[in-house]
Order: C-alpha cells, then sequence, then structure tokens
C-alpha cells in the first residue's frame, strides 16, 4: 500500500493524493529512495529538501498529479480571480524554491530560460526602460512550456502547482508558467511541445467562466 511506503511528514499530503493513480509511481519513487528526505514547506522555505530534485525527476510526467502525494505542493490552491489572458500569483516562498527547481528537472513540458530584459523591452520605453536595465541587466528569465494544449482556468491550475509567479495564456492553449525573476509577463512567444491547433470550444468556455 502506498501510505504504509510514505514519510511520516507525508501523512497529510497522503490525505490528498489518488492512491489509484499515484500509488505505483510514488511506491516506486520511494523504493529507489528517490523522495525519502523530508519534504515539507519548512524545508523546501530553507532548502534543505536534499531530494527535491531527484523526487521531482522520478515523478516524471506524473508531477501535477501525484506532487501532493510527497508534500512538494499544496493541491488546494486557487486562483483568487482570473480577468486576462496574464495573471500574477502570490506564491509563498517555498512554492517559488520548488519552481526553479521542477524548471531545472522538467518532466512537464520545455524550460526556456533568457534574458528578463529581451521581451520586456518591446513594451517599456523611457525613464523606466533605463531603470530597469541598472536592476536587471545581469537577470534572466526562466519559464515552463506545459506541452498540451489546454483551458484558461487548466493552465492557472497548472501553473499555481508548479510554483509559478505568473502565467501566459495563449489564444492557441499553450500554457506559459513564469519564473519569479521575470519581468511581466515571459515570453510573448507560445514555445508548447504538442499544442498547434487548440479547440475553440475551450476559449468560448473560459469566456462564459469569467
Amino acid at each position: 500500500m502506498l501510505f504504509y511506503l510514505i514519510d511520516q511528514d507525508f501523512s497529510q499530503a497522503a490525505l490528498d493524493c489518488n492512491e489509484t493513480e499515484c500509488g505505483p509511481r510514488v511506491s516506486k519513487c520511494m523504493l529507489l529512495k528517490a523522495c525519502n528526505c523530508s519534504i515539507n514547506r519548512d524545508s523546501i522555505l530553507h532548502n534543505n529538501c536534499s531530494c527535491c530534485n531527484e523526487c521531482i525527476q522520478c515523478l516524471d510526467k506524473q508531477y501535477m498529479q501525484c506532487c501532493a502525494c510527497v508534500g512538494l505542493c499544496n493541491p488546494h490552491k486557487e486562483a483568487l480571480h482570473l480577468n486576462s489572458y496574464v495573471d500574477r500569483f502570490d506564491q509563498d516562498d517555498e512554492d517559488i524554491i520548488v519552481f526553479d527547481k521542477v524548471a531545472l528537472v522538467n518532466k512537464v513540458g520545455t524550460t526556456y530560460t533568457f534574458s528578463a530584459l529581451r521581451e520586456y523591452s518591446f513594451d517599456r520605453r523611457g525613464q523606466n526602460m533605463k531603470v530597469l536595465e541598472k536592476t536587471h541587466r545581469e537577470t534572466n528569465c526562466t519559464v515552463v512550456y506545459l506541452d498540451k494544449c489546454m483551458s484558461h482556468k487548466q493552465c492557472s491550475r497548472q501553473c499555481l502547482i508548479l510554483g509559478a509567479s505568473m502565467l501566459r495564456w495563449f489564444h492557441t492553449g499553450c500554457c506559459e508558467c513564469i519564473g519569479h525573476t521575470c519581468l511581466p509577463y515571459g515570453s510573448t512567444t507560445a514555445r508548447c511541445k504538442y499544442c498547434i491547433d487548440f479547440d475553440n470550444s475551450l476559449i468560448f468556455s473560459r469566456q462564459t467562466e469569467l
């Protein structure tokens, strides 16, 4: 049984874990000792999670469904509101740290890193840009493009779980989860691996939800 393998620190996370869906994968990761350290909010915040990278890599493409089983994410987080194609999240520091780790290992999409000023410069001019050039000259922006097409609501949910600070949702259904070092709002180019065409009914569905 999955829950006999999970460390005591994971007891609350186990309550939110779908044992049927995640049991085999999480059990394998525990047996491989990929997730056998203290994974909790405090250890992540203080960068004391010695197995986080290995655990993220072991969960592989099931990270979204199963990260709650091992304490890497909070499955109950909800966006306060969705009122545009770009949104900003109020993430905890430990969520931001997890995002950087997920982006490094990345089994859920494509990681893209670029100068934070490169695409932002097209939208900002004058004095503000001069200030930003001084403060962000050496800053890189890291974003994660999720592989599959999805609705705006699904994009928001996935980026919240990943620990992203912002998101950009393209009309094609491509979802870009944006890291905390980026200037608003990441890259303006869609780079989702398997998202070329998109079902227009999902766009209509999103509009009716707002």
